[in-house]
C-alpha cells in the first residue's frame, strides 16, 4: 500500500467520524490505527493525524478495558471457585458431624442393649467387659496380618470390634433364670436351651437395628452375636460354619470368650490358673480356634494377668 493512499485515508476518516455512525467509525479507525502501528514497526513512515492519535488512545483504553474485564472475570472465577470449595468443605464438615453423631448414638444404643445382660447375671456383666478388652487387643495385633487386613482395615474397625464384643451374650436375656443361674453344670436338655442364646441375641439385634443393618458396627455386632460359638473345624453352633466362613469378629470373640470362662470362677467350678487357660487355647489351635488368632493371643497372653488384676481392683 502506498503512502499517498494512506494519507488520503486519514481525511476520509475525519469526515466519517463526524457522521452518525460514530461507533462504526471507531471500529474502522481502530483497524486503521493497528495497521499504522504495525507499519511503523516495519519501518514505514505513515502520517498519524490528530484523529488517528485520538483513536489510538481509544484503542489503548479499549485494550485496557478488555484486560480489566478479563482480569475481573478471572477474579470472579477464582472467587466462585473459592466459594464452591468453602461450600464443599462446609458440607463435608456437616456430613462428618452427622456421621460422628450417628456413630455415638449407635454405640450408646448397642452398649445399652449389651447392659441388659448385666441385669440378669452380674458375672456376665464382668465377663463382657473383660472379653471386650481382649477382643480389642487381638484386633490390634491382627490388623496388618494378610488374612485380616480387609476385615480390620483401620483403627475405626478395631473400635467397631471392641464396641460389638460386649453384645455377644445379649441373647442370654431370653434364657430362664433356673438355667442361666443354675449353680451347677447344665444337663443336656438345659444346654440345648442355653445354646439358643446365639440365635436369640442375633434376632434381638437385627430387629432393633433394622434401618441400620448396613452399618459396619451393626453388621459386626450381628456376626459376633450369632457366630461366637462356631468352631474353626465346623463342629460349633448354631450353623456349623467352618474356617474362614466364620466372620472375623466371631473368631476373635471365640478365643476371648473361652479364655475368660477358663480363668473365671463359676458356681460349678473354680477359676483355672492363667497358664492352664493358655494351654487350653493352644490345644484348640486349628480345631476350635483360628490358628492365626491363637498365634496373636500367644503374643499378648503375658499381659493378661495384670489386666485381670486391674479389673478385680475396680470391681
Amino acid at each position: 500500500m502506498s503512502t499517498k493512499n494512506n494519507q488520503s485515508r486519514a481525511p476520509d476518516l475525519d469526515k466519517y467520524i463526524k457522521s452518525s455512525n460514530y461507533q462504526g467509525a471507531q471500529l474502522y479507525n481502530m483497524g486503521y490505527s493497528l495497521f499504522v502501528r504495525t507499519a511503523k514497526l516495519a519501518g514505514a513512515n505513515l502520517p498519524i493525524r490528530k484523529t488517528t492519535i485520538v483513536d489510538l488512545n481509544i484503542l489503548d483504553t479499549y485494550l485496557e478495558t478488555q484486560a480489566k474485564i478479563k482480569e475481573k472475570e478471572e477474579i470472579d472465577k477464582e472467587e466462585a471457585e473459592e466459594m464452591m470449595r468453602e461450600e464443599i468443605e462446609h458440607l463435608q464438615e456437616l456430613v462428618e458431624e452427622k456421621t460422628v453423631d450417628l456413630r455415638k448414638t449407635l454405640k450408646v444404643m448397642l452398649t445399652s442393649l449389651g447392659a441388659l445382660a448385666e441385669y440378669r447375671d452380674p458375672e456376665t456383666g464382668a465377663h463382657i467387659k473383660r472379653t471386650q478388652v481382649l477382643v480389642q487387643m487381638l484386633a490390634e495385633k491382627l490388623r496388618n496380618h494378610p488374612r485380616f487386613k480387609d476385615a480390620i482395615p483401620n483403627n475405626e474397625y478395631i473400635d467397631y470390634y471392641a464396641t460389638a464384643a460386649p453384645l455377644h451374650d445379649i441373647g442370654k436375656v431370653g434364657i430362664p433364670d433356673e438355667i442361666l443361674r443354675k449353680p451347677a453344670r447344665l444337663n443336656e436338655e438345659e444346654w440345648a436351651v442355653m445354646s439358643t442364646h446365639a440365635q436369640m441375641g442375633y434376632d434381638v439385634l437385627v430387629n432393633a437395628t433394622h434401618e441400620l443393618k448396613d452399618h459396619p458396627l451393626v453388621r459386626i455386632s450381628a456376626e459376633i452375636i450369632l457366630n461366637h460359638h462356631e468352631r474353626f473345624d465346623g463342629d460349633g453352633y448354631p450353623n456349623g460354619l467352618k474356617g474362614d466362613a466364620i466372620p472375623v469378629g466371631a473368631r476373635l470373640m471365640s478365643v476371648a470368650d473361652v479364655y475368660d470362662a477358663l480363668v473365671s470362677k463359676r458356681p460349678y467350678k473354680n477359676a483355672f490358673p492363667h497358664e492352664v487357660a493358655v494351654k487350653e487355647i493352644q490345644e484348640g489351635r486349628g480345631t476350635q480356634f483360628d490358628p492365626d488368632v491363637v498365634d496373636a493371643f500367644m503374643e499378648l497372653e503375658s499381659q493378661l494377668p495384670a489386666i485381670y488384676d486391674r479389673f478385680k481392683e475396680e470391681s
